[in-house]
Formats: C-alpha cells, sequence, structure tokens
C-alpha cells in the first residue's frame, strides 16, 4: 500500500465541453430513477418510476430492471416512500448465468427502511467479471452510499465502498481514481490478469501513451507501473474522465 500512496500525482484540469457516454449513463440513470412525487402508489406513499437496461457489452448481455418493491421508507412521515429492487439477467457467451436475481438495499448496505435504491448501471465488464455501480441514498437528501458489486462466475459477489465526493472537478477526480484503483485492485485480486486482459479497464481510465507502454512491456508490466510505482503517474481530467499517463523517469546526468 506504501508504494501505490507513493505516487507522484499532478492534477492538471481540463475542460471538456461534452460528456462521454460513460458519465451520461451514470448520470442519467441516476436521475430518471429520482423519486417522482406525481408517481403515487396510494394517497400517502410514492414510489420512483421503474427503469429498465438491456445492453451487450463483449460477451456479456446484461438485463436490469429496477422497480418499487412493497419495503415503505418512514411509512408514517409527511412524505413516505417505496424502497426499489434490481432484477438481474446476465449472460455470458450465450450462457444464462442468472435469471432475475434479486438486488435490493439490504444486498448494498446491509439493512433496509433508512435508504432507497436510486439507481444501478453497469460500470465495466472484463473476461471474467461484470461490474454494476448502485446508489443507495436517504429520500430527498445527498446522503448516499456508491456501491460497486462485483459479479464473478463461481466467486460469491464482492461488494465495495466508493467514495462519492460532490461540489468541483477535484472532486470528480477523488472519485474517478477511487474508482480505477478500487477495479485495479480487485481485478488483480481475482484473476492476476495480464495486462492485454485489463486493456478495457485501462482503456477507460488511463492515456493512449500509458496503455501503450504497459502492452509493450507484455505480461504483468503493469506490477511494476502502477503498484510499484516506479514512474510517476499524471492525473488529467478530460471530457468528464479520469486520464492516468506516466511521467517518464529522469536520466542521471
Amino acid at each position: 500500500m506504501k508504494s501505490l500512496l507513493s505516487f507522484v500525482l499532478m492534477l492538471i484540469l481540463a475542460g471538456c465541453g461534452t460528456r462521454n457516454a460513460t458519465t451520461a449513463t451514470k448520470s442519467d440513470s441516476k436521475s430518471m430513477l429520482k423519486t417522482d412525487r406525481s408517481a403515487a402508489v396510494s394517497d400517502t406513499v410514492y414510489s420512483s418510476p421503474a427503469g429498465v437496461t438491456d445492453t451487450i457489452i463483449g460477451a456479456w448481455r446484461i438485463h436490469l430492471r429496477v422497480e418499487p418493491n412493497e419495503l415503505v421508507i418512514d411509512p408514517k412521515s409527511d412524505y413516505p416512500v417505496r424502497d426499489n429492487s434490481a432484477f438481474l439477467t446476465l449472460y455470458y457467451n450465450n450462457k444464462l448465468l442468472c435469471k432475475d436475481k434479486e438486488l435490493r438495499t439490504k444486498t448494498f448496505v446491509g439493512k433496509e427502511g433508512v435508504c432507497q435504491l436510486q439507481g444501478v448501471a453497469p460500470l465495466l465488464t472484463t473476461d471474467n467479471t461484470l461490474y454494476l455501480q448502485a446508489w443507495d441514498c436517504e429520500p430527498e437528501t445527498d446522503a448516499c452510499w456508491n456501491m460497486l458489486y462485483c459479479y464473478t462466475p463461481g466467486r460469491k459477489p464482492d461488494l465495495y465502498v466508493l467514495t462519492m465526493e460532490v461540489g468541483d472537478e477535484e472532486s470528480d477526480i477523488i472519485n474517478s481514481l477511487d474508482e480505477f484503483m478500487t477495479l485495479y485492485l480487485h481485478q488483480k485480486k481475482v484473476a492476476q490478469p495480464t495486462v492485454e486482459q485489463l486493456k478495457p479497464l485501462f482503456e477507460q481510465y488511463l492515456r493512449s501513451p500509458l496503455i501503450s507502454r504497459l502492452l509493450a512491456g507484455g505480461g504483468h508490466a503493469d506490477d511494476e507501473l502502477i503498484l510499484q510505482g516506479h514512474s510517476p503517474l499524471t492525473m488529467r481530467w478530460h471530457c468528464g474522465r479520469l486520464r492516468l499517463t506516466a511521467t517518464p523517469p529522469r536520466r542521471p546526468p
């Protein structure tokens, strides 16, 4: 861990007029699932509109349906609201892995009755793992859990808490750096992948020169560059995404 903290990180903020597709998907998923006061289940209980994601990413086919369930949060308040469940149907190489697997608030934060599951969306897929991002929030507040749900066939799902800083671009950098390192370290834990197998992750967070350098090194070149921190890494915020690149080591005089 000390080597991870030894990165020399330079913050270079670059403005960008458009968001990329990944950022838009996550943001739109959250806004679509925000509580709608006009969608009343009864005169006193409110619910969120249902949402469906049906997509193919590489060898994965992902069908997610998010809809209100039977649990009412704070039923005696002026604004009681139904919690939501996500139902996951998943195929890998056309093989069914799970069908309508229910994911609830207790799946992500361990208890129910306080937070509402407000969104679930694919964050990343690799050749062995599907990563879902979920948001559980206290209704009508900014008090939220930002969770990473990792589904690897043959393994019990893993769950991580991600940072959720808000306010400015520096907050976005912190969030994205935490995303990258959590995804990266989880992949190293479950599979000991080569840099070629890590390419989908690298393409989402790293800049092209660094990806080319890693691929040219082959094997586990990332161990030296990222884990051991032999080269300083520079962070750049570009088009709504974190971009990491390596600074070439200085030559001795």
